[in-house]
């Protein structure tokens, strides 16, 4: 083949050229045996990329479902706990992150509907509360409009009553929502408490003698430092003591006061315990609550609205303390309030 190119290697033996070697040259890959290599080559590529493609798709597809599943059931759930609905959970048996960011939406989920709740109820409470006195009063003034009741000072002064009662009823509801946005001042410095309870103790039992309890003041003689508005704790005191005149049909009230290391922090703690009939204990955690009442009636004779404890659950938690409700080792309640002690 005249047309082919060739590469010549000289064939020598002692130093004569005796002939050459020819080798055709390859202009094109497809002139030899290398394309074959290249098609087997592609051939196996194709393969391996098949097999690959099969093994992640194995792999993918379950880990996917993994980790997408989860997360399309609490973005389900998320948009219905915006729509209001906060009775939804999600149960995923997981100890990964998405099994704590379930356990976080259930307990969100649970704050939001027990936050709800409360609104619901706080707002009935109030309309109710205010509604009542607002309707007797109402009555009674039309009563005397209309020549059914004589406009007498006795017809007067019972109207008068429930218009007292109403203010301390919306005093009490601007005192809560103050304390809610901040705005119930404190003006806190070191006391004595064992020193402010002593002084305080003449006028508490002439006021709890008027209603046939007798007081029994426990205070150690040692001096207990706290950091507090003293204040707002006469406050505090008054709305207990007030709660055991008018709920407790007691005729005894103890009030102690010791100091003790709780978590091993050394803690003031307050007891104001009486022997009256006490509450049973679906109501104990309950007491401190806004508007809460044991019982309605009762306490509408006496004029409460189920205000006062929660005005002392305010003030104990600004002062960084803790107010629980137990039974009386002498069969009543107990309110027990417990401060830091002051160590400077």
């Amino acid at each position: 083949m005249d047309d082919q190119e060739y590469t010549q290697t000289k064939i020598e033996t002692k130093g004569e050229i005796i002939g050459y070697l020819a080798i055709s040259k390859r202009n094109q890959l497809t002139k030899g045996y290398e394309i074959d290599f290249i098609e087997k080559q592609q051939n196996y590529l194709w393969i391996i990329a098949l097999i690959a493609m099969i093994l992640v798709t194995l792999v993918t597809l379950p880990l996917a479902r993994h980790l997408v599943g989860p997360i399309k059931l609490i973005s389900r759930s998320m948009h219905q706990l915006t729509q209001g609905d906060y009775k939804q959970s999600v149960q995923l048996k997981r100890q990964d992150e998405l099994g704590q960011m379930a356990r976080d939406y259930n307990e969100l989920a649970l704050t939001l509907a027990e936050n709800d709740s409360a609104r619901k109820r706080w707002l009935a409470n109030i309309s109710h509360e205010l509604r009542t006195p607002v309707a007797i009063l109402r009555g009674e003034l039309e009563a005397m409009l209309d020549n059914i009741r004589p406009l007498t000072k006795d017809n007067i002064a019972s109207a008068h009553d429930e218009v007292k009662h109403l203010q301390r009823l919306i005093d009490d509801l601007n005192l809560l929502t103050s304390a809610d946005i901040g705005g119930m001042r404190y003006r806190k410095q070191q006391e004595n408490l064992a020193q402010i309870l002593s002084s305080e103790e003449d006028k508490y039992r002439s006021y709890l003698a008027s209603s046939g309890i007798k007081l029994n003041l426990n205070i150690p003689h040692q001096d207990v430092d706290v950091y507090v508005d003293k204040t707002r704790l006469y406050q505090l005191f008054e709305n207990i003591i007030n709660n055991c005149i008018k709920y407790s049909s007691s005729t005894q009230l103890n009030i102690s006061l010791s100091v003790e290391q709780i978590n091993n922090t050394p803690s003031v703690i307050l007891t104001f315990a009486d022997n009256g009939i006490g509450v049973e204990d679906v109501h104990l955690e309950h007491l401190f609550e806004h508007l809460y009442r044991v019982d309605a009636s009762r306490n509408r004779k006496t004029g409460g609205a189920g205000l006062g404890l929660s005005i002392c659950r305010l003030i104990v938690n600004a002062h960084q303390g803790e107010i629980t409700a137990e039974h009386s080792p002498t069969g009543g309640l107990s309110i027990i309030v417990k401060l830091p002690l002051s160590l400077t």
